[in-house]
């Protein structure tokens, strides 16, 4: 792996050298040469020790990986130095560092002017190579990882990360380098490798935030993540123990001990205040900056056109100051410095206007070698404490002008100050990349803002552009700069700066706001209710609603809280402060409503989120869910009825908001069973043709499943909201949320209280065929008048209950130790071949595994359960050869039954001509001969494993019709518990308890 880029003074673990020469006889013919086809096909690692599979996998998915390539390339490549053998060790490793010499000479007598053709059939031969190498270390490998994991720790197991890395590498960087040759040939895709894993367990060794590692490994490349896989998390100071992979909830582990830092730990120099006079400055609607002298510390007014410097910072490096406008001498001697430095060349003039976030405004043209006059800094220039509350809102307000009006923005990182200008671009780039600076929200619009943004190093300051130049210098080079990832990100720093025509074709503020949403979500800021103010200064929308919403708590009041009761005052003024942002937007992107982020808890709000910072992702749903409808959602009010278009641009007032109106299809469904709908896990069916349509999973959170309990829905209608409609082919459960009908509007529209999100799985396509009549095959067993009565009264609603287009939801209908089977089943010995369909869905049998007994279930049962396809019973556990779903035919039962019926032939001719009762007997013995050895052996393998040595991982999978051609349509783990209920038109509920009919599972 050493052929990528690390970070300056790190480097990736080393690769022990453990394979064996590799024959070149065949890349996809070496599991077979060397007994291993079972082993990836099973996904059983048991035949060898984990040390000699390891040697096999290295010496086939790497080196083998390199002479296959070197040999479809025609370029012949020596093995030798990729092995180093260190004096003085006793083992050697893999080293990569010649590839890029290699992959050079690659790409130097590649001639794009050779025959087209035969180009193409390299670059297919070589994909398919690299094909094998990534689905090997995503399929089979990954079971090879859990054997290492589960079994004791040893050297293979410590050493396996490290491999398995290294040749996720090689594959990608060989990928890399031949989409660049052929550029614009064929799928050039970006693929996955199969080492998540092992990225993310050295990210969170390195204190990474699981929410930022996800993002990581969703949005960036294998080298990419490798080379922050090296770095230490910038973000130690904060507390990360609540994070997931789809929210961020760092926050500062102590707020109270926030200390004001001097340049060195030793210096103990005073402490410079901002003059009082600042204040006034801010009362009369000024901006007031600040200039260190050497000696003292002034306050200046800004008058229009003065040249200055806003520095944009992280409290985190100990910056700020929570209790004083002051900053010890050393820092400002520091930023003057840098100040001063900035204007010793002239620099290129401000950016255009024209930026969908940047300045509203473009600075006049100023003579290059002007100085500043000084430089605002929100320690010196905000007001801090409550006495200065208001002049600090007033102060925040301004922001945005403060920015725009800056001749220079300089960005102050502690982490990128440790790097030189003269340090490479990679360093450079991936210091800012993952700096504390590019994860703060304040930050943002500091950055997007600027006329000129320029990036402290230690010795100097670049632009954004200049950084860029250099970037783009390095790809026209040699390897690895040539084909790596890692710097080729500083581009989407600040991504949101897209531009439009003119400012009169300025999109809409709703628009705005769906194009801030990508950057936003991997913002942050240490207090939340800040979050509204920064979006809102984006926006260039009025801040002061927001502002003025605050904590009605004294200093002495907040100190005497407990961090719990701090945490529901906070949450408050967010949520507030929310409510309102939305009411400025009005007008959203209708998909929002299917996220999966935390939502408010107030009516009219519960579909927006808690919160855009932080997020992995989660915002919006999977685009393969395309809706054909692309209206708007637009919040409502009560005087507003449901209408396109009307007063948008007005501000609402939240506490009149009654939703927002969007327009999706469903299903109402009509259920008095609020058990079924708390399970989690339902079928849905349309009343008049009885059989079961959809699979319902719900996904409340904590809140949202502690309500659901609560509430009564009694005979309140409930409906599924789907992105699609649900008439869609679509293989993947379908987005959807569950919400309680609380009413309709004038114009028709549905009021809907939003529960939970949701998924729907369609487990029947053809939902307008009707089923026939046909009689249940003969099987001893008479329906109870009682039962036939039920049917006939049942069949009679079929058209009323299909003209309102009610549904019913039941709770799923498989249990631990049973299973209901939809077509005529029969025994046999083997269980691989025990299901046979019949013309009839309402011809059903249950088969017992214990019993070997068949019977056709009572009437009500058949009611009630009629399905669309087979629920195909696999009770042993599955793999790449015993899949799940409907087994096949296997050859040893069809060998034994052969068998049988030869020894009974050759049993009938002695026995007939001769009556020879010795040779009857010896015959008769081969003839238990062959039972013991083939169909026996078979039996017990099957139906006896299945009875002692099931686990609750073992699977029910029901599937569709066309079970021969598709996969399981669904799965449903074994250990759930459901029962089966059937509500007669009567009202009257008849309980079905149904017998043991699977072979059981281990207790």
């Amino acid at each position: 792996m050493d052929h990528l880029p690390t970070p300056q003074g790190t480097s990736l673990p080393e690769v022990p050298y453990v394979a064996t020469r590799y024959d070149g006889r065949g890349f996809n013919q070496f599991p077979a040469q060397h007994g291993m086809s079972s082993d990836l096909r099973t996904l059983s690692f048991t035949r060898l020790s984990p040390e000699e599979y390891i040697s096999l996998f290295q010496t086939w998915l790497y080196f083998g990986c390199l002479v296959e390539v070197s040999r479809i390339i025609e370029r012949p490549i020596d093995l030798r130095p990729f092995v180093r053998r260190a004096a003085g060790r006793t083992t050697a490793v893999v080293t990569s560092a010649s590839l890029n010499s290699y992959l050079d000479e690659w790409r130097s007598r590649e001639s794009p002017y050779k025959k087209a053709e035969r180009r193409e059939g390299r670059l297919r031969r070589i994909r398919a190579v690299l094909k094998k190498v990534r689905d090997t270390l995503r399929g089979p490998l990954q079971a090879f990882r859990l054997t290492l994991d589960d079994g004791p720790a040893t050297a293979a197991r410590s050493t396996w990360p490290s491999i398995a890395l290294s040749i996720a590498a090689l594959g990608y960087t060989i990928q890399r380098v031949s989409d660049d040759i052929h550029a614009g040939v064929g799928d050039q895709r970006r693929h996955t490798w199969g080492v998540d894993w092992a990225l993310e367990a050295r990210m969170e060794k390195m204190k990474w935030c699981k929410a930022q590692i996800a993002k990581f490994l969703k949005e960036g490349q294998l080298d990419f993540s490798l080379f922050v896989s090296c770095m230490p998390s910038p973000r130690v100071f904060e507390n990360h123990d609540e994070c997931t992979g789809t929210v961020c909830r760092g926050r500062i582990i102590d707020t109270a001990g926030y200390r004001t830092k001097h340049v060195s730990e030793t210096c103990e120099c005073r402490f410079w205040e901002t003059p009082p006079s600042f204040t006034g400055i801010i009362e009369g609607d000024g901006i007031p900056l600040v200039q260190w002298t050497g000696k003292d510390l002034k306050a200046v007014r800004y008058a229009e056109g003065m040249p200055f410097v806003a520095i944009s910072h992280v409290w985190s490096d100990g910056k700020g100051n929570e209790n004083h406008n002051a900053l010890p001498e050393c820092q400002l001697r520091k930023i003057h410095d840098h100040i001063e430095k900035l204007y010793e060349s002239p620099r290129p003039e401000a950016r255009p206007p024209g930026l969908m976030f940047g300045p509203s405004k473009t600075l006049e043209f100023h003579d290059p070698w002007r100085k500043p006059v000084g430089f605002w800094m929100d320690t010196l220039c905000v007001p801090v404490g409550s006495a200065g509350e208001e002049m600090r809102q007033k102060a925040i307000q301004k922001m945005r002008d403060i920015y725009e009006s800056a001749d220079r923005v300089l960005v102050l990182d502690g982490r990128v100050e440790e790097l030189s200008i003269s340090s490479s671009i990679v360093d450079r780039a991936a210091r800012l990349i993952v700096s504390n600076w590019q994860s703060r929200i304040w930050t943002l619009q500091e950055g997007v803002m600027a006329q000129q943004l320029f990036f402290q190093f230690g010795d100097g300051a670049l632009t954004l552009g200049e950084l860029a130049d250099e970037e783009v210098r390095q790809r026209r080079g040699s390897s690895p700069g040539s084909f790596h990832r890692v710097s080729h990100r500083l581009l989407t720093l600040l991504s949101i700066g897209l531009v439009f025509p003119s400012r009169e074709a300025r999109p809409r503020t709703d628009e705005l706001f769906e194009a801030l949403l990508p950057v936003a979500k991997n913002r942050m800021t240490t207090k939340m209710e800040d979050e509204t103010v920064c979006l809102s200064t984006l926006l260039d929308v009025d801040r002061r609603p927001m502002l003025d919403i605050r904590t009605d708590k004294s200093k002495e009041e907040w100190k005497g809280m407990t961090s719990q009761e701090k945490l529901i005052e906070n949450t408050r003024v967010c949520d507030e402060r929310m409510k309102v942002f939305l009411c400025h937007i009005r007008r959203f992107r209708k998909s929002l409503i299917f996220h999966e982020l935390p939502r408010l808890s107030t009516d009219g709000f519960r579909w927006a989120p808690r919160s855009y910072l932080g997020q992995s992702g989660a915002i919006a749903p999977n685009p393969r869910f395309q809706s054909t409808m692309d209206e708007d959602a637009i919040l409502l009010d009560k005087e507003n009825p449901p209408g396109r278009g009307k007063r948008l641009s007005t501000p609402l007032d939240p506490t009149r908001v009654i939703g927002v109106l969007v327009s999706y299809p469903g299903l109402l469904i009509y259920s008095g069973d609020l058990s079924s709908i708390q399970s989690g896990l339902f079928y849905v069916r349309e009343k008049g043709y009885k059989v079961w349509e959809y699979r319902v999973s719900l996904n409340p959170s904590v809140a949202e499943k502690e309500y659901i309990h609560e509430m009564n829905i009694g005979m309140n209608k409930l409906a599924l909201v789907t992105i699609v409609s649900l008439a869609s082919e679509h293989e993947k459960p379908i987005p959807a949320i569950l919400g309680m009908v609380t009413g309709e509007m004038k114009a028709g529209a549905t009021k809907l209280r939003y529960l939970c999100l949701a998924s729907v799985e369609v487990v029947r396509q053809d939902s307008t065929k009707e089923y026939s009549d046909e009689e249940d095959e003969e099987d001893g067993e008479e329906d109870s008048e009682e039962e036939c009565e039920a049917e006939d009264e049942d069949d009679r609603q079929t058209y009323e209950d299909k003209k309102d287009g009610k549904y019913t939801a039941t709770k799923g209908m498989h249990s631990p130790h049973q299973a209901l089977v939809y077509g005529k089943v029969i025994f046999s010995r083997n269980t691989e071949w025990c299901i046979q369909r019949t013309r009839s869905w309402r011809r059903f049998w249950t088969w017992s595994g214990k019993s070997s007994r068949g019977r056709a279930p009572p009437c009500l049962l058949r009611l009630a359960l009629r399905a669309p396809g087979l629920l195909v019973v696999t009770i042993y556990q599955p793999s790449t050869s015993r899949v799940s779903g409907v087994p096949v035919r296997n050859g040893l039962y069809l060998s034994g039954i052969g068998i049988l019926a030869l020894q009974l032939g050759i049993a009938a001719i002695p026995s007939g001509v001769f009556v020879d009762w010795g040779i009857l007997m010896v015959t008769a013995a081969g003839i238990f001969l062959a039972l013991l050895t083939g169909s026996l052996p078979e039996w017990r393998r099957e139906k006896l494993a299945c009875r002692t040595n099931s686990n609750e991982t073992y699977i029910l999978s029901p599937v569709t019709p066309d079970w021969r051609q598709r996969e399981p349509a669904c799965h449903c783990r074994a250990r759930e518990q459901h029962r089966l209920a059937h509500r007669s038109t009567k009202g009257k509920k008849n309980a079905l308890r149904l017998g043991r009919i699977l072979i059981a599972l281990k207790r």
